[in-house]
């Protein structure tokens, strides 16, 4: 690649960070960049949704079609996210220690998004810790939406199924996080969930992360534990 198609790279992807986060977003971004070699860290906003009085909030999208997914039918997921060669696999994983996979079909019954639900320990990266769910408590992880299908809606759709299907099950309060370098994410996350509060580590090289702000607020069980 030489360097006008380098500069025209550079500059998308800080119109894309400006766009997304505006300029500290953007700040934040080049700092990744020079530190990740030594070190890298942020937070991670933890949000909560309270499903006591919970009556539907998201109208319908004529377009999509809303069901959970069987462990059969797990390699549908592969055309969601085609550059990730494991997600297959990681899916059968899943399914096999009980977590649910929401997802949404578009009209040609491609997987639009999908997002999981766990009762069980979840492995949060960032932190090297397992989140623990308490009773009738479930955690919301990995929602990811094709780039095809984003900016329709199809989140919001998703989450608020997931809501209605949960109580139905009888969970009282359903969790999630994300991650400060997805101003995005936290802006939808906010739309249907209340937010807990931040979660700050800071990773050097293979040292085990330092987390700061556990104790200042009420957030699900974290557990210091090796991946699954």
């Amino acid at each position: 690649m030489g360097l006008y198609d380098r500069s025209l790279t550079y500059s998308h992807q800080v119109e894309t960070a400006f766009r997304d986060g505006g300029a500290g977003h953007v700040i934040c971004c080049i700092g990744k960049k020079i530190f990740w070699p030594f070190c890298h860290g942020g937070y991670l906003a933890f949000f909560e949704r309270d499903l006591a009085n919970y009556s539907g909030a998201c109208a319908k999208i004529s377009s999509i079609r809303l069901t959970l997914l069987t462990q059969p039918d797990a390699a549908l997921l592969a055309f969601s996210r085609p550059h990730d060669s494991r997600v297959v696999k990681r899916a059968m994983e899943r399914f096999d220690k009980g977590d649910q996979c929401f997802v949404a079909f578009s009209s040609n019954n491609e997987v639009a998004h999908s997002r999981w639900v766990s009762t069980n320990d979840t492995y949060v990266p960032e932190l090297q810790m397992n989140t623990r769910p308490r009773a009738k408590q479930a955690y919301m992880y990995d929602g990811y939406s094709k780039p095809d299908y984003r900016g329709r809606g199809i989140d919001g759709a998703v989450r608020n199924f997931i809501f209605e299907t949960l109580k139905s099950q009888g969970i009282e309060n359903v969790y999630s996080y994300v991650r400060s370098d997805n101003p995005v994410g936290i802006r939808a996350a906010r739309r249907w969930q209340t937010q807990l509060g931040r979660v700050w580590y800071l990773h050097f090289s293979d040292a085990e992360p330092l987390v700061f702000s556990l104790r200042r607020m009420k957030l699900p069980a974290l557990l210091r534990a090796q991946p699954f």
